[in-house]
C-alpha cells in the first residue's frame, strides 16, 4: 500500500547521497577553474558549485518534508525547524521505514 511512497523516499535519499558525493569534486573543479587564466572557466566553475549547493539544499528540505505514509506528518522531524532524526521510523506514529500497515 505504501510502496510508491517508499520508492519516492528512497529516490530522495539517493539524490541526497549523490549530492554529498558530488560536492567535493564540484568544489575542486571550481577551485581548479578559478586558477585558469580565462574568465569564462571561472564562471563555469562557480555556476557548477552554486548549482550543486542548490541541489543539496533542495534535497535536504525534500527529505525533511517527506510525509509519513500513515499519519501524513513529516517522517524525520518533529517540527519545522527541529533537528533531523535520520531515523528508521516516523517520529510521530512510529511507522518503521519500508513497513506496510
Amino acid at each position: 500500500m505504501y510502496e510508491q511512497q517508499w520508492k519516492h523516499f528512497k529516490k530522495l535519499n539517493r539524490k541526497g547521497i549523490l549530492a554529498v558525493i558530488a560536492f567535493a569534486p564540484t568544489l575542486l573543479l571550481a577551485a581548479f577553474l578559478g586558477n585558469a587564466i580565462h574568465v569564462f572557466f571561472v564562471f563555469v566553475g562557480m555556476v557548477a558549485f552554486v548549482a550543486e549547493l542548490i541541489l543539496f539544499v533542495i534535497t535536504v528540505f525534500q527529505i525533511r518534508a517527506f510525509p509519513c505514509p500513515r499519519c501524513a506528518k513529516p517522517f524525520t522531524v518533529l517540527f519545522a525547524f527541529g533537528p533531523n532524526t535520520f531515523g528508521r521510523k516516523c517520529v510521530h506514529c512510529g511507522l518503521k521505514l519500508n513497513d506496510e500497515p
